[in-house]
C-alpha cells in the first residue's frame, strides 16, 4: 500500500508533502475525493470540493471527482482513479461509513496513491479509538480497528496545533493515560506526513513529531541529516541542539565527500542507563570480562543508527560524572562520524586510530585538548589506547598531510597498513616518548 499519512495541515503547511504526493501519482488519471468525514451542517459538500481545488491547485490531475455518500462510493471502481483523497472530519463517521458499504476491503485492494487528511489519516492506524478525546463517536461504531499500516501503532492528529495549552495539555495526558492500557500511537502535527510506499516509510515536514509508548512520550525532531528520538527529560536542552546539530553534520559530510546519506540517521537518546547497557550488549559489542556492557561505555553507532543516553543518564556511567548537555551534544556527533564513516567505507576494516581519531577530530569533541600521545602501536591498531592518543595522531595526520590522504588511509585497508607505522613513529617522536629521545 502507498499511503500518505498527514497530520491534518492545510496551504502552506502542505506544500512539501504535496509536491511528494505530485511526484508519486499517475498524473494522467483522475483523483477521487472522499470528503465523507465531515459534517454537511458545518461544511457543505459544495465547499469542500472548492477547498480540495485549492489545495491540490500545485499538483498535476485529470480531474477531481467527489462523492457525496457511501452509497455512491460503493458502486465506484477504484482502478479507474490514480489517486485517492480521504478529508477531515469525524473519524468514527468515515470509518463506519467504510466498514458498512464494504468500501474499507476495497480501499485495501487498491495499488493507487491515498492521501490522508486527519480523520482521512487516523484510519490508517491500528485502532481510531486514539483519537477519542478529539472525535465524539456519534454513530456508536463498535469495530474500531483501522488498516494498521504502522503495524500495530494508532495515530492522532494535529498534535502541538491545538488552539489552546490547555487543549494541548488534556490530548497530551489522554494519550499517555490511552498508551499505557492499549497500542503505541503516533501523534502526528499538521505540517508533518509519514508516507508509506510499499515496505519504506518517508517523513515529510518540519516539526516535531511524537510517539507515546506505554505512558512515555518520545519527540522526534527532523534536522537535516538526522532525526533526533528524545524523552522529556530531554526537553531543557534537545531544541537548543539544533543548530550545531545542522553545521556540523555538514561539515562531517562533507569530510567523506558524500553526495547524499542514504537516510537520516537515527539518533536515539536514551532515559533508561538499564535498557541502554542491554541493548548493547544486544548487539554484541566489546563487552567487560564479566560479559556485561562496560560501565564507562555511554553512547555508540550500530548500522548507522546512533544510541547515547540523555544525559542525565550520562552523568551515571564511569568517568563522565561531570558530562555537561555540550558533552552530550559532541557525544552524539562523534557517534554520526560512525556512522558517516560508514556509508563511506568499511569501518570494521579500519585500524581505531584512524577509527576513533576521525571521529573525536571532525565532530569537534576535542577541539580544546592538548596534543599528548602515550600509546605504544598495537594499542592504537587493536583499541587498546584511548581516545586523547587516537586523537592526537588523526589531527596530526590530518594536519600534516590534509584529507586526501587521511581518506586513502580510510577506504585503501592495504594503504593504511603499510602506512600505520611510520605515522605512528614520527607522532610518537614529536608528541610523545620518543621526544625525549
Amino acid at each position: 500500500m502507498r499511503v500518505f499519512l498527514c497530520g491534518g495541515g492545510s496551504s502552506e503547511k502542505t506544500t512539501l508533502v504535496l509536491k511528494r504526493f505530485n511526484e508519486v501519482i499517475d498524473n494522467t488519471k483522475d483523483i477521487l475525493y472522499i470528503p465523507l468525514a465531515m459534517d454537511e451542517e458545518k461544511h457543505s459538500y459544495d465547499d469542500c470540493y472548492k477547498w480540495v481545488k485549492e489545495e491540490l491547485k500545485d499538483v498535476t490531475y485529470k480531474n477531481i471527482d467527489m462523492v457525496r455518500s457511501f452509497e455512491e462510493l460503493k458502486d465506484i471502481d477504484l482502478s479507474n482513479y490514480g489517486s485517492i483523497f480521504i478529508g477531515g472530519g469525524n473519524t468514527y463517521k468515515l470509518l463506519k461509513g467504510l466498514k458498512d458499504y464494504n468500501v474499507f476491503s476495497k480501499l485495501k485492494e487498491y495499488d493507487g496513491v491515498i492521501f490522508g487528511g486527519s480523520a482521512g489519516t487516523i484510519i490508517f492506524g491500528y485502532d481510531i479509538n486514539s483519537c477519542e478525546a478529539m472525535d465524539e463517536n456519534r454513530v456508536h461504531l463498535e469495530d474500531t480497528k483501522g488498516f494498521d499500516v504502522l503495524f500495530g501503532k494508532s495515530i492522532f492528529a494535529h498534535y502541538t496545533n491545538e488552539w489552546s495549552e490547555e487543549g494541548h495539555i488534556r490530548f497530551t495526558k489522554f494519550l499517555s493515560d490511552y498508551s499505557k492500557n492499549h497500542e503505541s500511537v503516533l501523534a502526528l502535527p499538521e505540517e508533518d506526513t509519514v508516507f508509506i510506499n510499499g515496505d519504506d516509510i518517508e517523513i515529510i515536514g518540519n516539526r516535531p513529531y511524537y510517539e507515546f509508548n506505554n505512558g512515555k512520550r518520545s519527540k522526534f525532531q527532523m534536522l537535516d541529516y538526522m532525526i533526533v528520538e528524545s524523552t522529556d527529560k530531554d526537553k531543557d536542552y534537545i531544541d537548543g541542539f539544533a543548530s550545531k546539530l545542522n553545521s556540523i553534520s555538514k561539515e562531517i559530510i562533507d569530510f567523506f565527500e558524500i553526495s547524499k546519506l542514504s537516510r537520516k540517521m537515527p539518533i536515539m537518546l536514551y532515559d533508561s542507563l538499564e535498557e541502554f547497557r542491554k541493548i548493547y550488549k544486544d548487539f554484541g559489542y566489546n563487552l567487560d570480562d564479566d560479559g556485561n556492557t562496560p560501565l564507562w561505555v555511554c553512547g555508540f553507532s550500530h548500522k548507522g543508527d546512533v544510541h547515547v543516553l540523555c544525559l542525565d543518564e550520562y552523568k551515571k556511567t564511569f568517568g563522565h560524572e561531570d558530562a555537561t548537555s555540550d558533552n552530550l551534544l559532541y557525544l552524539i556527533l562523534h557517534e554520526f562520524v560512525h556512522s558517516c564513516h560508514g556509508e563511506f567505507a568499511n569501518i570494521n576494516k579500519c585500524y581505531k586510530w584512524i577509527s576513533e581519531g576521525v571521529a573525536t577530530t571532525i565532530s569537534h569533541q576535542r577541539d580544546n585538548d592538548d596534543m599528548i600521545f602515550d600509546s605504544d602501536l598495537d594499542g592504537m591498531m587493536y583499541g587498546l589506547s584511548n581516545y586523547q592518543n587516537y586523537h592526537t595522531m588523526f589531527k596530526h595526520v590530518l594536519d600534516t598531510y590534509g584529507k586526501d590522504y587521511v581518506l586513502k588511509l580510510i577506504k585503501d585497508s592495504s594503504f593504511m597498513e603499510s602506512e600505520t607505522p611510520k605515522l605512528y613513529e614520527e607522532v610518537n617522536n614529536i608528541y610523545g616518548k620518543g621526544k625525549n629521545k
